[in-house]
């Protein structure tokens, strides 16, 4: 057991690792906020092999970081192993579905079903026998239903442009349909359900290693696919991004990404008023932000931005969270200070 303090005094929390092993650095990794719990699921290792490691970041008071415990239940929760999936919750239920780690001729798509009250993982009995096996698809969830969006098989192989559609409920009532093919076949993009406008999709990499603008969200509404356009600040196309949207304000905020293969992680943070009548992006003016890709991102029930591990260099994963105060961010201050260090 290890104690972890912060190292901004403005932020001060402190985290419990409950395991002797720290955890190890982690990109393509799933996190999903349940009620006060932070769980994070899978990724790849440095070695560019998929885990099947399993994380629960319990919140402290008021679902905020202070006095939060960090626990590995990577031995009983029993995950498949997992990299570049995507993750969605419903009635106390986390679901895991898509992996890179597997060529799409060697499989159909495939989900883990965990229980959060009892932190065991199942394999999912109902998949649809007509997706292939993919990872870096984007996943979302709008009302009862949760879409799983694009991704690619491993190597570069067969880009995505499918859209499954999982009917949410309890165990015994999940089922599966199909929505139209998205525009363009896309893997490490961000996928938000936004109420009155529908899916969005922002950024990825296409075929040939190509990166899509982030001018224009394509949206995916009633069946049918658009594309809307975004101005203001300019905003770097990139891919391996996270983009979490804050519903009681309407605001997305997205962070990091990558421009290209060869580049390092990107370090900026933009908001996007998706109540607005014209989108505009508008660059967080701050002291810059810790750089990440692949990582994971969700908003604490206090307003802060939780980043969840990824990759720091072009070939340096994290093993490390750190916060983006969005209180801070209002007020032109250091949005970001790095928490906890496990590496």
């Amino acid at each position: 057991m290890r104690l972890i303090t912060s190292a901004a005094a403005a932020l001060a929390v402190a985290l419990t690792v409950v395991r002797a092993a720290d955890p190890s650095p982690t990109i393509g990794h799933t996190a999903t906020l349940i009620d006060k719990t932070v769980f994070i699921q899978g990724g790849s290792s440095a070695l560019n092999t998929a885990q099947n490691k399993a994380f629960s970041l319990i919140l402290g008071t008021n679902g905020t970081l202070d006095n939060s415990t960090l626990i590995d239940h990577t031995d009983f929760s029993k995950f498949s192993a997992r990299d570049y999936a995507g993750s969605v919750s419903t009635n106390g239920l986390m679901i895991n579905c898509g992996s890179m780690d597997q060529a799409p001729s060697s499989g159909v798509f495939s989900c883990d079903v965990f229980n959060v009250m009892k932190y065991n993982s199942t394999p999912m009995a109902t998949v649809p026998t007509s997706a292939v096996s993919r990872g870096g698809l984007a996943s979302t969830v709008a009302d009862d239903v949760a879409y799983f969006l694009g991704g690619s098989g491993p190597n570069d192989q067969g880009f995505s442009n499918k859209t499954n559609v999982l009917v949410l409920g309890t165990m015994a009532q999940l089922k599966w349909r199909v929505d139209a093919d998205m525009l363009t076949p896309t893997r490490y993009h961000t996928a938000n359900y936004i109420s009155g406008v529908g899916v969005v999709v922002l950024g990825g990499q296409i075929q040939g290693g190509n990166v899509l603008s982030m001018n224009n969200a394509v949206i995916l509404n009633a069946g049918n696919w658009s594309t809307r356009p975004i101005v203001g600040d300019p905003c770097p196309a990139r891919f391996g991004h996270t983009a979490v949207l804050s519903e009681a304000d309407g605001l997305l905020y997205v962070h990091g990404g990558k421009i290209s293969t060869t580049t390092a992680p990107l370090n900026d943070i933009y908001s996007l008023d998706t109540k607005a009548s014209t989108w505009a992006w508008k660059k967080l003016i701050v002291p810059t932000a810790e750089p990440r890709a692949f990582h994971a991102s969700v908003l604490l029930n206090d307003g802060n931005l939780l980043h969840i591990f990824g990759m720091f260099t072009r070939l340096l994963p994290l093993s490390r969270l750190s916060l983006s105060s969005l209180s801070l961010l209002s007020l032109a201050q250091n949005p970001e200070k790095p928490l906890f260090f496990f590496n």
